[in-house]
């Protein structure tokens, strides 16, 4: 399990911060071959979907809070309580950031991962909040158990090849 020397660290601060490393390339295995998902969000994707943009995010955070903001089942952690104030959030598979920007101006304190490089790019621009990391959501670089809640949005979840791969995302989430 990983290890957090203090309680607020929710990632690895070494990781991506809108410069690529020539680490980070290290830090995942080599494939034969890039995933079809991998080529698949890059500059191409954000003209794709340029009509989805931060009103329809900011429009639709009202509702997200509500739901994050439920009671839990039995033995998820926070069980049966809500979200605290500053509730800290993951969006994972954040794409270029617009859930993560609303959720942070309605209060939350958000960290918003991804692997594509072009998409956390266009998430960092302009915005100091909330933090962005380059990470595979199957080996996440972030403290066990240091969210409130999280959120998958989109088209962004059943991607892999095997179940287990799909079970091994929501193990790290």
């Amino acid at each position: 399990p990983r290890q957090v020397q203090e309680s607020r660290t929710w990632y690895n601060p070494s990781y991506w911060h809108g410069v690529e490393p020539s680490t980070q390339r290290k830090a995942m295995p080599p494939a034969r071959s890039a995933p079809w998902y991998v080529a698949a969000f890059q500059e191409d994707y954000l003209r794709r979907y340029e009509h989805r943009g931060q009103a329809q995010a900011d429009a639709e955070t009202p509702f997200l809070l509500r739901v994050l903001d439920q009671p839990t089942g039995e033995g998820a952690r926070g069980s049966l309580s809500k979200l605290p104030a500053r509730a800290r959030v993951l969006d994972l598979c954040c794409g270029a950031g617009r859930y993560c920007c609303a959720l942070a101006r309605a209060g939350c304190e958000v960290v918003g991962v991804a692997l594509s490089l072009p998409l956390l790019r266009r998430a960092r621009e302009g915005h100091v909040r909330p933090q962005f990391v380059r990470a595979d959501m199957r080996r996440l670089p972030l403290a066990d158990e240091c969210f409130d809640g999280a959120v998958n949005l989109f088209t962004s979840f059943g991607y892999f090849e095997y179940d287990a791969e799909d079970l091994a995302a929501l193990r790290e989430a």
